[in-house]
């Protein structure tokens, strides 16, 4: 822990530093010098690598405490320590499984209130960053790259309003893991255990039965590594400065607006997002098992076949834990699809509904929009989300401007969020015997 406390001290004293320059800028009321931004962008390269160094420390020594305990609850490509947060910034290296951004980085009563930068509430901060003149209480973001485009950091208390509030209204991140980062990068260890044709677990685990006095064989698991790049997620808003300055309850619905966009925009990435400058969403996975249509099934069309064939291969180990996620244009289809009993007609139905939940095969189903539209690959999935893992950065970013709006007299909003996410699993599972399995399942295109 002493090393971990060193970090903690060096990056600290590099913070201080950076915000000493931040300051200057806005007390004498100008722009940073080509100079001045050097020296910013250098200190938060070494605050990057800093953190990086301690999150690698960090998560290097949680490696050594769970092997000690192998085999008592590994799955395929799980992550040693499943369940365990990486340390966040209030040097809680408990681990976390409150999916909330206050659990995760303020681990705090849900009652009590978190800082709010010294303004009232919501409305006054929004009308300060709105206003575009200088106020002391706001603070410049400090982002990788130049500081001075980074915005202002959104206080706990108004952060934490947002996206727990989306929270209850997205489907993936309720339910998968989800790693605080304090840098843009965060690497988890996980086993490479995903290939068991050979017998052995954890590429190189198997029993080994001895004669007495025999000799054992030394064996090596296989590691794999899962990286989280903080992504840049924004979403711009544009208000005329009459509705601004007087319109009725605008921060509320601006607020509001930024709510359903985050939630909405993280959940369709971790769906349907191909990697590229963005997470990696479930139909683009490597890991993704394809169930093809039925011969001679016609287009945009489900059958009970495919319903069977998609939990044949789904990993047994997943099977208690998985949800169905459909697009609601699968909602007629489903509801009609039964399975014949005996010879007397009777019918039992594939779809049911329990407490006012949809139930598909008896695994609760969630149809949202962010799946693709019926007969596209991904309009039904089956899936255990907690084999997909987050990364979420502390700090979000807000900023306004009229410069794109100069000649209509608008503000422009922009707020930024730092996320990540990706599969546990970096390919479908090859058992000793039979066919391949995995965490996530879809229907093919039909």
């Amino acid at each position: 822990m002493y090393k971990y406390l060193e970090y903690q001290s060096k990056i600290k004293a590099l913070k201080d530093e950076g915000n000493t320059i931040i300051d200057k800028e806005d007390l004498e009321k100008r722009t940073l010098t080509s100079a001045e931004n050097k020296q910013l962008e250098a200190i938060n390269r070494k605050i990057v690598g800093l953190r990086e160094e301690r999150d690698t420390y960090v998560v290097s020594k949680d490696l050594q405490d769970e092997v000690s305990k192998l085999g008592t609850r590994m799955v395929p490509g799980e992550a040693p320590g499943d369940g365990r947060m990486a340390v966040a910034e209030n040097n809680d290296p408990r681990p976390r499984n409150d999916r909330s951004y206050r659990g995760m980085f303020y681990n705090s009563d849900k009652s009590k209130t978190l800082d709010r930068g010294e303004f009232k509430h919501l409305d006054e901060f929004f009308s300060v960053v709105g206003s575009g003149r200088f106020d002391e209480r706001l603070k410049r973001s400090m982002t990788v790259g130049t500081p001075s485009q980074g915005g202002f950091s959104v206080p706990a208390q108004f952060a934490s309003e947002w996206l727990d509030s989306s929270l209850e209204n997205e489907v993936i991140r309720p339910r998968a893991k989800v790693y605080p980062m304090n840098s843009e990068t965060l690497t988890i260890p996980g086993w490479d255990d995903l290939d068991h044709t050979s017998g052995q677990l954890f590429g190189g685990f198997t029993i080994a039965w001895l004669a007495e006095e025999g000799t054992a064989t030394r064996q090596q698991a296989k590691l794999r590594q899962i990286v989280f790049n903080a992504h840049k997620g924004a979403i711009y808003v544009a208000a005329s400065r009459e509705v601004l300055q007087s319109g009725l309850n605008f921060n509320a619905q601006l607020s509001t607006a930024l709510i359903k966009g985050l939630g909405y925009g993280m959940d369709d990435a971790f769906i349907n997002g191909d990697g590229a400058g963005k997470p990696l969403g479930i139909t683009h996975a490597g890991s993704l098992i394809s169930v093809a249509k039925e011969t001679g099934q016609t287009a945009d069309t489900i059958v009970y076949e495919n319903l069977t064939k998609m939990l044949a291969r789904l990993h047994p180990s997943c099977v208690m834990g998985a949800v169905w996620l459909g697009n609601p244009s699968t909602l007629a289809q489903l509801m009609e699809l039964c399975q014949s009993v005996g010879v007397g007609g009777n019918t039992i139905k594939a779809l049911t509904r329990v407490n006012d939940q949809y139930m598909l095969l008896d695994r609760p189903i969630y149809f949202t929009e962010k799946c693709p539209a019926l007969g596209e690959l991904g309009d039904l999935i089956l899936a255990d989300v907690s084999k997909y893992a987050i990364g979420l950065r502390q700090e979000i970013a807000i900023d306004s401007s009229n410069a794109p709006g100069w000649l209509t007299d608008t503000v422009d909003f922009r707020v930024i969020v730092r996320v990540d996410g990706m599969p546990v699993w970096s390919k479908a599972f090859t058992p000793k015997n039979g066919a391949t399995q995995s965490w996530a399942v879809a229907l093919a295109t039909r």
